[in-house]
């Protein structure tokens, strides 16, 4: 299985590009907070995800703006073909107060 929900605060948006078959893309950067439990103990974790937003979604993803909430639903996957670095790629993708 290979699914990854996540919360947090963009700290990077960048603007709508398209492939060569017209698809839209977006890519962002999404920083997120949180405690969580590791060997019976609690551990603080803090990290910044890249995220890429691929089709109808992209136009809706390139609204967002530095420090905006959100939360992601996607999967992982390469980069590329050619680049072995994780992406999450967004299936979900929904604006939070908080």
């Amino acid at each position: 299985m290979n699914k990854l929900k996540l919360s947090g605060s963009v700290v990077q948006c960048g603007e709508v590009r398209h492939t060569p078959a017209g698809i839209p893309v977006v890519e962002l950067r999404i920083q997120h907070e949180s405690l969580q439990v590791e060997a019976n103990g609690q551990r603080q974790i803090r990290l910044v995800a890249e995220a890429v937003v691929i089709g109808p979604l992209a136009n809706m993803a390139a609204t967002l703006k530095v420090d905006d909430k959100v939360v992601i639903s996607g999967f992982l996957a390469q980069r590329s073909q050619k680049n072995e670095r994780l992406v999450i790629h967004v299936s979900e993708l929904q604006r939070t107060e908080h």
